[in-house]
């Protein structure tokens, strides 16, 4: 901290607080104002870079999650606007669609499952020509929720889907008169940005 305490900025900063604050205290107590000087010289700066160092793996995190919950809303948007081309509007082939899925699942790394109205899965990325998901259904008030709230993202368990931790968004799909067709679900393990965490 001998560094620190004696740098070219260090000393020109805290010496103009301390003459601030003894000039507003005045001279009643002038031995402990200079003890308290000569603390704050030595501790403080050793005190902000602890601070920082606390603080930095907890901004780095929100700064991650963010950002991922951010890609994958723009992940199931595409899909979902892909569902919406295929099951409603006809507008792209079955085969296409398969192929549009798969790619956008490989670019964000991430697995994707399209549920109906009803909340049972109806296709996954996982496996596009038939997987052990099909057929599952997901809970009736999470259905609800997302078609209220126009979305939701959270980081859980998917019950029923998945038994790992996982960022989840979901988006509603519409056909183009706004009749509810049912859902996308974007789900990457959070298993990545766990490991980032422990390195830092």
């Amino acid at each position: 901290s001998g560094g620190v305490t004696t740098g070219p900025i260090t000393v020109p900063f805290i010496m103009a607080l301390c003459v601030g604050i003894s000039s507003v205290l005045g001279d009643r107590h002038s031995q402990e104002n200079s003890f308290g000087m000569v603390a704050l010289c030595s501790v403080g700066p050793v005190l902000a870079v602890l601070l920082l160092g606390i603080a930095f793996p907890l901004l780095v995190k929100d700064y991650l999650q963010e950002s991922t919950i951010s890609d994958l809303e723009n992940d199931a948007n595409v899909i979902s606007r892909l569902a919406t081309a295929f099951a409603i509007d006809n507008s792209i082939s079955n085969r296409e669609f398969l192929r549009n899925l798969d790619i956008a699942a490989d670019v964000s790394d991430a697995d994707a499952v399209i549920c109906n109205s009803q909340g049972f899965v109806v296709l996954c990325s996982d496996a596009l020509t038939g997987c052990e998901h099909q057929g599952l259904q997901i809970n009736r008030d999470y259905i609800d929720k997302v078609l209220i709230n126009g979305g939701d993202s959270a980081v859980g368990v998917i019950k029923g889907l998945y038994t790992e931790s996982r960022y989840v968004v979901s988006v509603p799909i519409y056909s183009d008169n706004h009749s509810f067709y049912g859902i996308v679900i974007v789900s990457p393990p959070t298993a990545s940005i766990d490991t980032v965490m422990e390195r830092i």
